[in-house]
């Protein structure tokens, strides 16, 4: 049988952890960005949508 074992201990920090939010200055949204993303989700509705049709479409057609 063979051991293995860790005789050292693991370092303490040095101080004491400070809070993220302490440390940088809070994060400045850009309502752009997200003015942006409407059309997109948009044009993705209307495929789902465009998608579903053509799936009820071919369940008719092939008599389901």
């Amino acid at each position: 049988m063979l051991a293995i074992v860790n005789w050292q201990t693991p370092e303490q920090p040095s101080a004491t952890p400070a809070l993220v939010a302490d440390l940088e200055p809070p994060i400045d949204l850009n309502l752009e960005a997200a003015m942006l993303t409407a059309p997109l989700e948009e044009e993705l509705e209307a495929l789902q949508s465009d998608l579903k049709k053509a799936e009820e479409k071919v369940r008719r057609d092939i008599g389901l």
